[in-house]
């Protein structure tokens, strides 16, 4: 599948909320609205849900002159500008069951307005679900701490953190479940792979990387995307 990365500018957007609740596993649709976005733009279409309650926005997006869509789920608050901001596994938006049922019932909601709409490529935050990132934290943090070398930019990240990360998205079961929802609606879904990479603070530059893997959020500006 082709790695996209999205601009949320499109033909429609969500203005309401997806209400549920945090202690459980069920969540609650009943406050989507949908409606029409003043700001048309010729270069792509997008259709938006945003889960207000978890802070998470599901993105359906089609370039112009293409057929098939692509699917994104990301942290609705996507501010990675903040220099304080500390990225570590207390960032997690929603548990793995109320990730499933949110996928779902935004599938559902996308497919009733495209039934035949034919997804490319479906991306997450890694930061998104409580349960793969208290697996995905730990790998990242497990790489740095492996590597011998220093940061010389803020995106070239170190081959060990891409072998653990690699690791926990083929072995994961809450991989396993996002791929198992994701096939109801999409058959052809392939195998999670890292579409983004992590990004991290500027101010760490020349700092060695197993320096960098004891700090409070292992020094994150961005936490990164991996896609089916």
């Amino acid at each position: 599948m082709k790695s996209v990365i999205l601009t949320y500018i499109g033909l429609a957007v969500i203005v309401g909320g997806c209400c549920g609740t945090h202690n459980g596993s069920r969540v609650d649709a009943s406050n989507v609205a949908l409606a029409p976005n003043p700001e048309q733009r010729p270069s792509h279409e997008t259709i938006a849900y945003a889960w207000q309650q978890y802070h998470i926005q599901v993105t359906f997006t089609k370039m112009a002159g293409e057929t098939d869509w692509s699917m994104s789920v990301d942290d609705l608050y996507n501010d990675f500008t903040d220099p304080e901001r500390v990225l570590d596994k207390s960032v997690a938006r929603c548990s793995l069951p109320e990730a499933v049922q949110i996928i779902e019932i935004s599938l559902k909601r996308f497919r009733g307005i495209n039934p035949n709409g034919h997804l490319e490529s479906v991306s997450f935050q890694m930061h998104i679900i409580r349960d793969l990132w208290e697996e995905l934290y730990p790998a990242l943090v497990r790489g740095l701490s492996a590597s011998r070398e220093s940061m010389t930019n803020g995106v070239d990240i170190p081959d060990e953190v891409n072998h653990e990360v690699k690791q926990v998205l083929a072995s994961s079961a809450s991989i396993a479940a996002l791929h198992k929802v994701l096939s109801k609606y999409e058959p052809s879904v392939g195998q999670a792979e890292i579409c983004f990479q992590f990004v991290f603070k500027g101010s760490l530059m020349g700092r060695r990387w197993s320096e960098i893997a004891t700090l409070l959020g292992a020094g994150l500006r961005y936490t990164g995307m991996f896609e089916f």
